[in-house]
């Protein structure tokens, strides 16, 4: 097979992960141009969480700190999916009997978690956008925790 550019991977030695951060960039290259846009809000929020005790490198992340994240995200790209009308669908499914979940109080203290957005806009129709950042968000988490703990694991082993 001819190579023909700086991506070309040799899938036999896929468990070596310099192949596998190589192909991860590759395939975030290839992405359309608004998936780009907000992966940089994705990785910009992403940047912000690498530090020791951040709840992205917790051993189960709790899924309230997820969602906020994802929130704030949406928060600041929310205008791309208002500014673009060739985005918006004819046809989505939808289902009006879904509806959020009830707010609640977190764990019977004082506090409360932000009002959490629905994943359903008012018509029924899904919320792709917020869905989307929030795939985005866990696959690149999924990468950041994935360097973290492989970084831990060989500064114990010395």
């Amino acid at each position: 097979m001819e190579q023909n550019n700086n991506f070309d991977i040799d899938m036999s030695q896929y468990d070596n992960s310099d192949h596998i951060d190589k192909d991860v960039y590759y395939m975030k290259s290839i992405y359309p141009a608004m998936a780009k846009a907000i992966l940089a809000e994705v990785e910009d929020q992403c940047d912000q969480l690498e530090y020791e005790g951040s709840c992205m490198f917790d051993e189960v992340p709790d899924r309230t700190c997820l969602d906020s994240i994802a929130n704030l995200i949406y928060e600041k790209v929310k205008a791309l999916d208002a500014a673009n009308p060739k985005l918006q669908a004819e046809e989505v499914s939808f289902n009006p009997l879904v509806q959020p979940l009830p707010y609640r109080y977190c764990n019977g203290m004082n506090c409360r978690p932000p009002e959490p957005l629905p994943d359903y806009y008012a018509d029924g129709r899904p919320n792709w956008l917020k869905d989307l950042i929030s795939v985005m968000l866990f696959n690149e988490m999924i990468h950041r925790r994935r360097d973290y703990f492989r970084r831990r694991r060989r500064r114990n082993r010395y």
